[in-house]
């Protein structure tokens, strides 16, 4: 059945998973991950169209194979695509795709414990880096009352053939380490993200395996958000961003 359904599905996939090898208890599933584009997304006084990705999963345990889709509130902006253009010096569109492609997965598989982390320490919103190949995303994560928890917003690229220099380089030197350590959960995390997601926002009591993985990745969020903090000068803060933009705005039409 897998195969059947690979050959329409594989083709706009940027992330398969499939039981083999997995926990039989935990994993009787196939699952998909596309890129997809919603529209018309509220972004502080603007709006603006957001890449994304949502996940597609067929249960193989199930008489009729229930298929199920699941969207995630993470999104890259825009502005970031034509950044990511322009910075990579690329026209190629799979070229620029491939290099958004591990951030957008990363952030898909640690947001919701990143949510409730902001919840914990009362913090309504905070601007973000996720490290790329040759640059890295910056952006904010925003607590909102949702049934996820907030949005992951991803505003701009930077790097490519600027490169990166001063506190940002630095921020981005650590966050490759918190990457490295991360990196054998991820996978795991990723599936976590979609087949349990009830159980991420406590609907479902976990079993014990999965209780084990959220742990660790209650503990990444936890360490991720320490990192940011201890680098205060790379990142600005979302309204410091919104006024300097408003003056801009202002200044440019003072010349008009």
């Amino acid at each position: 059945m897998r195969a059947e359904l690979g050959k329409y599905m594989d083709r706009d996939a940027i992330c398969t998973f499939s039981p083999d090898g997995q926990k039989s208890h935990y994993m009787p599933y196939v699952l998909w991950m596309r890129w997809m584009l919603r529209q018309n997304i509220q972004m502080d006084s603007w709006l603006e169209d957001q890449l994304t990705i949502d996940a597609v999963m067929f249960d193989l345990q199930s008489p009729t194979q229930r298929y199920h889709e699941f969207f995630f509130p993470v999104g890259l902006s825009m502005h970031l695509i034509e950044r990511a253009f322009t910075r990579l010096d690329t026209t190629d569109n799979k070229r620029v795709l491939d290099e958004l492609c591990n951030p957008i997965l990363l952030a898909c598989s640690i947001c919701i414990q990143l949510f409730a982390a902001l919840k914990e320490r009362d913090i309504r919103s905070l601007p973000i880096m996720i490290p790329t190949t040759n640059g890295a995303l910056l952006g904010d994560i925003i607590q909102v009352p949702n049934d996820m928890g907030g949005e992951l917003h991803l505003r701009t690229f930077i790097g490519g053939k600027s490169g990166i220099s001063g506190p940002k380089s630095e921020l981005k030197q650590d966050l490759l380490l918190w990457e490295k350590n991360y990196n054998p959960i991820y996978p795991t995390a990723l599936q976590m993200s979609l087949v349990c997601r009830r159980t991420l926002l406590g609907t479902v009591p976990p079993n014990e395996f999965e209780q084990d993985v959220m742990n660790d990745l209650s503990a990444f969020a936890s360490l991720y958000l320490d990192i940011l903090h201890q680098n205060p000068k790379a990142l600005a803060e979302r309204q410091v961003r919104t006024d300097r933009a408003q003056y801009e705005y202002q200044k440019w039409q003072r010349i008009d």
